[in-house]
Protein backbone atom coordinates (compact mmCIF):
# COMPACT_ATOMS: atom_id res chain seq x y z
CA UNK A 1 0.00 0.00 0.00
CA UNK A 2 1.31 3.43 -1.27
CA UNK A 3 0.14 6.56 0.64
CA UNK A 4 -1.72 8.84 -1.64
CA UNK A 5 -2.00 12.63 -0.35
CA UNK A 6 -5.51 13.97 -1.00
CA UNK A 7 -4.30 17.86 -1.68
CA UNK A 8 -8.01 19.00 -2.83
CA UNK A 9 -9.17 17.35 0.58
CA UNK A 10 -6.23 19.56 2.44
CA UNK A 11 -6.75 22.76 0.58
CA UNK A 12 -10.21 22.46 1.32
CA UNK A 13 -9.52 21.79 4.81
CA UNK A 14 -7.48 24.70 5.46
CA UNK A 15 -9.61 26.78 4.00
CA UNK A 16 -12.69 25.69 5.83
CA UNK A 17 -14.99 27.28 8.57
CA UNK A 18 -13.79 25.14 10.85
CA UNK A 19 -10.07 25.84 11.05
CA UNK A 20 -10.96 29.64 10.65
CA UNK A 21 -12.95 28.82 14.17
CA UNK A 22 -10.47 26.65 15.83
CA UNK A 23 -7.73 29.52 14.61
CA UNK A 24 -9.67 31.91 15.69
CA UNK A 25 -10.60 30.31 19.69
CA UNK A 26 -7.25 29.91 19.83
CA UNK A 27 -6.16 33.83 19.10
CA UNK A 28 -9.06 34.50 21.48
CA UNK A 29 -7.17 32.65 24.42
CA UNK A 30 -4.52 34.23 23.37
CA UNK A 31 -6.38 37.66 23.66
CA UNK A 32 -7.60 37.15 27.29
CA UNK A 33 -4.42 36.29 28.35
CA UNK A 34 -2.80 39.97 26.96
CA UNK A 35 -5.91 41.33 29.01
CA UNK A 36 -5.28 40.00 32.29
CA UNK A 37 -1.44 41.37 32.16
CA UNK A 38 -1.87 44.63 30.20
CA UNK A 39 -1.38 47.77 32.04
CA UNK A 40 -4.21 49.45 33.54
CA UNK A 41 -2.90 53.26 33.64
CA UNK A 42 -5.75 53.99 31.02
CA UNK A 43 -7.42 50.50 30.26
CA UNK A 44 -6.87 51.56 26.51
CA UNK A 45 -4.28 49.14 26.03
CA UNK A 46 -6.80 46.07 26.94
CA UNK A 47 -10.05 47.38 25.09
CA UNK A 48 -7.68 47.30 22.24
CA UNK A 49 -6.15 43.67 22.28
CA UNK A 50 -8.83 41.67 20.24
CA UNK A 51 -8.43 38.20 17.94
CA UNK A 52 -9.77 38.57 14.52
CA UNK A 53 -10.56 36.33 11.84
CA UNK A 54 -7.76 36.04 8.79
CA UNK A 55 -7.15 34.61 5.44
CA UNK A 56 -3.72 33.94 4.20
CA UNK A 57 -2.43 36.51 1.80
CA UNK A 58 -2.46 34.05 -1.31
CA UNK A 59 -6.09 33.39 0.35
CA UNK A 60 -5.67 29.65 0.94
CA UNK A 61 -5.89 29.48 4.68
CA UNK A 62 -8.32 30.54 7.04
CA UNK A 63 -6.94 31.90 10.02
CA UNK A 64 -6.99 34.25 12.91
CA UNK A 65 -4.30 37.08 14.43
CA UNK A 66 -3.90 38.82 17.58
CA UNK A 67 -4.16 42.71 17.23
CA UNK A 68 -2.92 45.67 20.05
CA UNK A 69 -4.69 48.66 18.39
CA UNK A 70 -4.09 51.48 21.35
CA UNK A 71 -1.89 54.22 19.86
CA UNK A 72 1.15 52.88 22.68
CA UNK A 73 0.51 49.33 21.74
CA UNK A 74 4.32 49.52 20.50
CA UNK A 75 5.79 50.95 23.61
CA UNK A 76 4.55 47.98 25.72
CA UNK A 77 5.35 45.39 23.36
CA UNK A 78 8.64 46.46 22.65
CA UNK A 79 9.28 49.61 25.10
CA UNK A 80 11.11 53.07 24.73
CA UNK A 81 12.96 55.44 26.66
CA UNK A 82 9.83 55.97 29.23
CA UNK A 83 8.08 52.56 28.97
CA UNK A 84 9.66 48.96 30.13
CA UNK A 85 9.41 46.40 27.45
CA UNK A 86 6.44 43.97 28.50
CA UNK A 87 6.54 41.57 25.53
CA UNK A 88 2.64 40.38 26.13
CA UNK A 89 2.02 39.43 22.39
CA UNK A 90 4.83 37.36 22.14
CA UNK A 91 4.21 35.81 25.31
CA UNK A 92 1.00 34.99 24.42
CA UNK A 93 2.87 33.22 21.52
CA UNK A 94 2.94 29.89 24.10
CA UNK A 95 -0.96 30.37 25.45
CA UNK A 96 -1.92 30.16 21.87
CA UNK A 97 0.11 27.24 21.06
CA UNK A 98 -1.50 25.81 24.15
CA UNK A 99 2.43 25.67 26.17
CA UNK A 100 0.98 27.85 28.79
CA UNK A 101 -2.17 28.94 30.44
Amino acid sequence: MRYQPDRAGMAALLKSDDMGRACLEAAQRGARWVQARAPRESGRYAAGVRAVRAVSPRGDRAGARLEATDAKSAAIEFGNKRTKARHLLRSAIAVIEGEQQ
